[in-house]
């Protein structure tokens, strides 16, 4: 077998460390899920975030006091909000 280039290596670098979508369909409890989406919101981009005058920390998120921005329309002065507290 030849040896791999550094793109090749990449690759499998990438599939060693990719999220699995299982085969079969899991049967997680609400608060199974719950936990899982939590931990995936918490960890899953802490080294891609970088701070903005926008930005806030998860223990503010339940007493947020302004809107989320889900979507902006680039024509007119639609949005989705989320609103909180």
């Amino acid at each position: 077998m030849p040896p791999l280039d550094e793109d090749q290596k990449d690759r499998e670098r990438e599939l060693v460390n990719a999220e699995m979508i299982p085969l079969r369909a899991t049967s997680l409890s609400f608060w199974e899920k719950f936990i899982e989406l939590q931990y995936k919101m918490l960890f899953a981009n802490q080294e891609n975030v970088q701070n903005h005058m926008y930005s806030s920390e998860p223990l503010e998120w339940p007493f947020m006091t302004r809107g989320i921005a889900y979507w902006v329309s680039p024509h007119s002065n639609v949005s989705i909000l989320c609103i909180t507290s």
